[in-house]
């Protein structure tokens, strides 16, 4: 979808230009050939130290090395393309070390391929999926340490925190909590540091390294229903509902803890999932790590095609034939896009409920046997 029209490509050395003809061509469109015509990395610059950037510094860095390669926009696309399958087949490996995961709900999800060359999400979800075996196996310092790289890299996978935080500290274990949040705290400070603090009279901060906080917070909603019906005061809804419903699940995890497989991975993968749920702001490619979650809880074949079956409308609607507007414009009001954003909302939400009810609920007791039962 992407590459041959990179490779036709003869116009201005312009993001504007570019996403002209990209978006002519159904699923052509990627972030990552759009920001290197906006951000010049054909001069190989670093994200931070010479212009602003909209994303976690690991993923500064992914773009950074990605730009060795940068003759052409062509060239760029396709190693950073080589390197996220890399990532992608990590993942899967890894996935399949998670006891009690299904990795073909994530190796055979559609989204695989509609999705992977069009961001950066890929760096994110390998390093969280690590950070998760090494917790299941109770290695809880470096996993602390490979889930901060993974915050870094993209920074929803921080809602585990909390959950591990709570178990460790519901059993008792003091040194562990603390060696997870000193372990997580290192890695941040030594990640962040180098490209954050600046010297002068402008401030101790580096405005283009802290210009990705200022953007999130300030980013109006997409993707969501939240958008038509609340436009720019979504925050008011959509923060509350998502701190209320990961403190039910931190709690809910904390119950469950004595569950034959634990509560780590399916809090974990609730607290993910409802944050894709309730956010504001919604890319198509964030159906990557609503697969991974299904993968790693063993979510029903089932309920994984019909969340593949609407991903493919929300692409068809947001990249392709169905778009409302743009040169793919279509006869399709953008009621069908909206909807498509909103049920990708709702089933969302119903996996937080999915993973509650069967994987977080109060585990059974064991029934004493009657002392008849027993004699007999």
């Amino acid at each position: 979808m992407r590459a041959p029209v990179l490779f036709d490509y003869g116009g201005p050395w312009a993001p504007h230009q570019l996403n002209l003809v990209l978006m002519a061509h159904t699923g052509a469109y990627s972030d990552i050939s759009h920001l290197y015509f906006r951000d010049r990395l054909w001069q190989h610059p670093a994200p931070y130290l010479d212009f602003r950037f909209e994303y976690p510094v690991l993923t500064g860095v992914f773009v950074w090395v990605a730009s060795f390669v940068h003759t052409s926009v062509a060239t760029y696309f396709l190693f950073s393309a080589l390197l996220l399958l890399g990532l992608t087949l990590l993942t899967v490996w890894a996935l399949g070390r998670i006891e009690g995961a299904n990795p073909w709900l994530f190796a055979a999800a559609p989204a695989l391929a509609l999705y992977t060359t069009l961001n950066w999400d890929l760096l994110g979800i390998c390093l969280l999926v690590f950070a998760l075996i090494l917790f299941q196996r109770e290695r809880d310092v470096p996993a602390a340490a490979v889930l901060a790289l993974a915050v870094w890299a993209k920074v929803f996978p921080i809602v585990v925190l909390p959950v591990v935080l709570a178990l460790r500290l519901a059993d008792r274990r003091w040194r562990s909590a603390l060696g997870i949040a000193g372990a997580f705290l290192a890695v941040t400070v030594a990640v962040n540091l180098p490209f954050a603090l600046q010297g002068g009279a402008r401030g101790p901060l580096r405005p283009a390294w802290s210009y990705f906080f200022t953007f999130t917070q300030q980013r109006p909603a997409r993707a969501t229903i939240w958008q038509p019906v609340l436009g720019h005061r979504a925050d008011l809804l959509s923060v509350p509902l998502f701190a209320a419903g990961l403190a039910a699940i931190v709690v809910l995890a904390v119950r469950a803890r004595d569950r034959p497989r634990g509560s780590l991975l399916p809090a974990s993968s609730a607290a993910l999932l409802w944050l894709f749920a309730t956010a504001k702001v919604y890319s198509p490619q964030y159906a990557l790590w609503i697969f991974a979650a299904l993968a790693i809880e063993d979510a029903p074949v089932a309920l994984a095609i019909g969340f593949a079956l609407l991903d493919v409308l929300i692409f068809a609607t947001t990249f392709g034939p169905l778009y409302p507007v743009g040169p793919l414009a279509s006869e399709f009001p953008r009621a069908v896009q909206w909807g498509a954003y909103g049920l990708r909302q709702l089933i969302t939400a119903a996996f937080v409920l999915w993973l509650v009810r069967e994987k977080l609920g109060a585990p059974a007791r064991a029934v004493e046997p009657s002392y008849s039962t027993a004699a007999r």
